[in-house]
C-alpha cells in the first residue's frame, strides 16, 4: 500500500518473499529505500568502501527489470537501493524494446511507457 509522501507498507508474507528471510520482532521488519539509476557505478563504489558490506541479498534484477541491492547498515537495519521504474523503462527502450514489450516486462501501463518514450532522448 502506497500512502502519502511515498510511504509504502507491505504485507508480512510479501516482505518475507522479497527478502528471503523470516520477519521477527526487530529483525528484517523495516527497511530504508533509495533510488540510484547508475547501479553499476554504485555497486563498484560499494565494493571499494573500507566498510565491510554485509548483504541481506546480493545485487539482482527483479523479473520486471528493476535492479536492486539490499544491505545492512552498521546497526543491521536494512537498506535497499534500486533503480527507479522510469529509469528501468528508459533503459529497456534504449535497448530497443518496443513500448508494448517494456509495458509487459515492467508491468507498467503502456500509456505511461509511451509518454516516457515520447520525452527527450535517453541521456548520454
Amino acid at each position: 500500500m502506497i500512502l502519502t509522501e511515498g510511504l509504502v507498507l507491505q504485507e508480512k508474507q510479501s516482505w518475507e518473499t522479497y527478502i528471503g528471510k523470516e520477519i521477527t520482532n526487530g529483525h528484517h521488519s523495516s527497511e530504508l529505500y533509495f533510488e540510484e539509476n547508475q547501479m553499476d557505478l554504485f555497486l563498484e563504489k560499494l565494493e571499494r568502501t573500507d566498510f565491510k558490506i554485509q548483504y541481506v541479498v546480493p545485487p539482482f534484477e527483479h523479473g520486471w527489470g528493476q535492479r536492486i541491492v539490499r544491505i545492512y547498515d552498521p546497526d543491521f537495519h536494512m537498506i535497499e537501493v534500486g533503480e527507479s521504474m522510469e529509469y528501468v523503462a528508459r533503459r529497456f527502450l534504449a535497448e530497443g524494446m518496443s513500448p508494448k514489450e517494456v509495458a509487459n516486462k515492467t508491468m507498467m501501463p503502456q500509456s505511461v511507457i509511451e509518454m516516457i518514450a515520447a520525452e527527450d532522448a535517453w541521456p548520454e
